[in-house]
């Protein structure tokens, strides 16, 4: 921990008069510090790897101990309920991003029904009406700011984050938990926006370049795979950036139905249209990648052919691409063959998937979003229209 960030943290606990007490919790008042807000009307929506954490010249805001105590309003948020669990959802989620030793520490807070200025880091729900139509609002209190220099330009001081207050819209459109798929019903989840909001409390800035959480558009674009409502390539990267913990990082690389289409934005791989091809035929097939460690991965690719969304030992493999690599922090696409089996039925519809790492060389943590489906649906004609 460098000494200028303990150093800013102790002034500003003895200005404010408090200390620290039980669980860790904070007895602080600081109406001294600057306050800003951070508003996320699309929640999460896009990037991959110009995460922005700076707000000062040459500086980055972020808590001066990797330990962050936050209060769950009970009134807003009650012990048990799906609000307080996609809460919880989101922190383990950050909590879990190898080689950032970023904690979040979840307690129950007073029996206040409004986030305030004074010492303690709040979460809970809340009209919209009061987040001026947002789907949710992160309030960061600090210690120091940028001030301006005899030059003119801004004289570079850490921001020490010393009070997060994060608000998530209590509106009965918000979903609980995870959407089934990744349709426009992803924008409208109380944990994905508890995920964004949650990243602005680590120090996190917004990001539109490719595929992250902490996009600021209504846009669909998002890593989606298995860890859809998990911090994405570019957000974890700011995580270590922030607060490195010096551990090796896991590589991972996940399957992904979709596939950027230009900055901030993401379509599917493959539509919807159904494919008609004879048995022995070669169809193309679209696969997409995220490289979610620190390294480049090299992968297989690994293409199959089921009668269920469900790629298992049962499945045949009918082609694939080799030597594929991945940068790290990267999410590409690519293309490549299939061999439309001889021995499935004719007919259909056949469902057109794909694994990434098929050999299991990669060390991640875990392994489950290596697999994914495209929307592409196959038939296989009879033998007697393909002489």
């Amino acid at each position: 921990m460098p000494d200028a960030l303990s150093a800013v943290t102790a002034r500003a606990t003895e200005r404010a008069g408090g200390e620290r007490t039980g669980r860790g919790r904070r007895a602080v008042r600081v109406g001294w510090s600057v306050v800003a807000c951070s508003l996320s009307v699309g929640a999460f929506a896009s990037s991959a790897v110009a995460y922005d954490v700076a707000h000062c010249v040459g500086e980055t805001t972020r808590w001066a101990q990797p330990e962050i105590d936050l209060d769950l309003m009970p009134c807003s948020s009650p012990e048990g309920s799906n609000r307080a669990a996609d809460f919880y959802a989101a922190t383990d989620a950050w909590n879990a991003v190898a080689g950032s030793a970023a904690r979040f520490d979840v307690g129950i807070g007073s029996r206040a029904c409004s986030a305030r200025i004074n010492g303690a880091s709040e979460l809970g729900y809340a009209d919209s009406r009061y987040l001026d139509g947002a789907r949710g609002m992160t309030r960061l209190v600090y210690a120091g700011a940028c001030r301006p220099a005899e030059s003119g330009d801004e004289e570079p001081v850490r921001r020490v984050i010393v009070e997060a207050d994060v608000l998530v819209s209590a509106k009965r459109s918000m979903l609980s938990g995870l959407p089934p798929d990744c349709t426009t019903a992803y924008a409208n989840t109380r944990q994905g926006t508890a995920l964004h909001e949650l990243g602005h409390a680590l120090g996190l800035g917004h990001d539109d370049s490719q595929v992250a959480h902490m996009n600021t558009a209504a846009a669909p674009a998002r890593y989606c795979g298995v860890r859809a409502y998990e911090p994405h390539p570019d957000d974890r990267a700011g995580a270590r950036v922030l607060y490195p913990s010096g551990e090796p990082v896991p590589r991972d690389v996940g399957a992904s139905p979709y596939k950027l289409d230009g900055p901030g934005n993401v379509v599917p791989i493959e539509d919807d249209e159904p494919i008609w091809a004879c048995p022995g035929t070669l169809v193309p097939v679209s696969w997409s990648a995220a490289n979610l460690g620190v390294d480049p991965i090299t992968t297989d690719v690994w293409f199959y052919v089921s009668d269920n969304d469900i790629i298992s030992t049962h499945d045949h493999r009918v082609g694939g691409v080799n030597d594929v690599v991945v940068p790290a922090g990267q999410f590409i696409t690519g293309e490549g063959t299939m061999r439309v089996p001889r021995y499935a039925p004719s007919g259909g519809p056949y469902y057109v998937g794909f694994r990434v790492d098929p050999r299991r060389e990669t060390w991640e943590l875990p392994a489950s979003n290596d697999t994914t489906y495209t929307a592409a649906r196959l038939f296989i004609y009879p033998p007697s229209q393909c002489d």
